[in-house]
């Protein structure tokens, strides 16, 4: 019985769909498990006498062609699926019919590229990259040099252009991963603070000079031990007489004993201060910390004083979180406010509002609720003043002010339409 030449070409062209579909997934497979393979497991296996090992890790290098080669077959692969399924619809579906073919024969070629990733890909990434290096290796060079040839004119366009927030860009990358499940979403907050860990400056995470507890060289250890009881801090800085004159620590255990004279000063017992800029990266103050077995800095402004003191839990926390112990208060918002604002301390901290209302504000030298008040209005607010940022939609109303300083704020949500720049007149909100 012979077949019809029409049935044979379909039949055969139908064969084709499927192998071009195969191969387009395989390739995305092999991209995924190439990118996503442990360089220190392969490094091992190759040192253990793995030849395929060998073999990928002199691929891990960015002069191989070898990501454009997979890319620029995956492409070919994709579109010659594409383009030949068309012309096998089009010899035999025609009008209205053509509508429903075409988008079913995508779905169906998606769903078969997506299995046959998924069935290489469980094996996992590191497995399926070793076993197919040879693979790989041949695709890096026969095809590498034509898709590095086909992509030369977009190599300019590929160079990052100057001022490109690689941070962001990581941010997405790992937002993109924690959504396809590749990354647990504890993973993701650690790896975030990570990325902002880098950015963030001594500045904003140090206890304010006006929220140091000090005391004077000319006390007594016993006035110390009393301010260290009701305090429950075991570091206390010691000046002399000004706060800005910080003249060494004083620690706790130092003045503990059986041959401690209570009425002796404690500036015969003091130890060394670090000092460190307000600018200063967190990141490289923990490792100058650690360097100096330092549990506590005092942070110094551009004039040379006193801006306020950072401890090594402070800067850990900026890392892994709150470390909470049964002697710590934690820092949550006050209560509600009225409408459903929020109403917090005025040194709360900006980068945690988001959690409140639900947008991120970024104020210009400003890392506190109050601190952003003082940058948007221009002045020390007045209780009742409210200021909304222009930026975010996020409203302020300062509850009560003590003296220069902002003690509570009431937090408002961005409408819809963010207002402008709230006005204010003689403490009063402008109508």
């Amino acid at each position: 019985m012979s077949v019809p030449s029409d049935l044979g070409v379909d039949i055969a062209g139908w064969i084709l769909v499927l192998v071009f579909a195969a191969c387009a997934g395989l390739m995305a497979a092999l991209d995924a498990a190439v990118a996503r393979a442990g360089r220190s497991r392969v490094r091992m296996l190759a040192e253990e006498g793995s030849k395929r090992a060998a073999k990928l890790e002199s691929m891990f290098v960015e002069s191989d062609p070898l990501p454009e080669a997979l890319i620029f077959l995956r492409v070919l692969f994709t579109e010659a699926t594409a383009i030949l399924a068309a012309l096998l619809l089009l010899r035999h579906v025609t009008g209205a019919w053509l509508l429903f073919a075409l988008p079913l024969a995508v779905v169906l070629v998606y769903l078969l590229q997506r299995a046959v990733g998924l069935v290489v890909v469980r094996r996992g990434p590191t497995s399926v990259a070793v076993a197919a290096a040879g693979v790989l290796r041949l695709i890096s060079r026969v095809v590498g040099p034509v898709a590095v040839a086909v992509a030369l004119p977009l190599r300019r366009l590929q160079r990052a252009p100057r001022g490109t927030d690689e941070g962001i860009e990581l941010r997405d990358v790992l937002d993109r991963a924690s959504v396809g499940e590749m990354i647990e979403p504890g993973e993701v907050e650690l790896l975030h603070s990570v990325l902002e860990f880098g950015d963030t400056i001594v500045r904003s995470i140090m206890v304010p000079r006006t929220d140091m507890v000090t005391v004077d060289a000319e006390a007594t250890v016993g006035e110390e031990l009393d301010i260290a009881s009701r305090t429950g801090l075991t570091r206390l800085p010691v000046r002399e007489g000004d706060v800005d004159e910080i003249v060494g620590l004083v620690h706790l255990k130092d003045l503990i004993g059986r041959e401690i004279d209570h009425g002796e000063p404690v500036r015969h017992r003091l130890r060394p201060a670090h000092h460190v800029p307000e600018q200063k990266r967190t990141v490289d103050l923990l490792a100058e910390m650690r360097q100096a077995r330092a549990h506590l800095a005092i942070v110094v402004d551009e004039h040379g004083g006193t801006a306020g003191l950072v401890t090594l839990e402070d800067v850990i926390e900026e890392l892994v979180g709150e470390i909470s112990d049964e002697y710590d208060t934690e820092e949550v918002p006050i209560g509600v406010g009225p409408g459903g604002t929020s109403r917090v301390a005025g040194r709360y901290p900006l980068h945690d509002l988001a959690t409140l209302v639900g947008a991120r504000v970024r104020v210009e030298d400003a890392d506190t609720v109050a601190g952003a008040m003082l940058a948007l209005l221009g002045r020390v607010p007045r209780e009742g003043d409210e200021v909304t940022d222009p930026v975010s939609g996020v409203g302020f109303r300062a509850v009560e002010v003590n003296g220069h300083r902002v003690e509570t704020v009431d937090v408002s949500a961005p409408t819809d339409a963010p207002a402008g720049l709230g006005g204010v007149e003689d403490g009063r909100s402008a109508s």
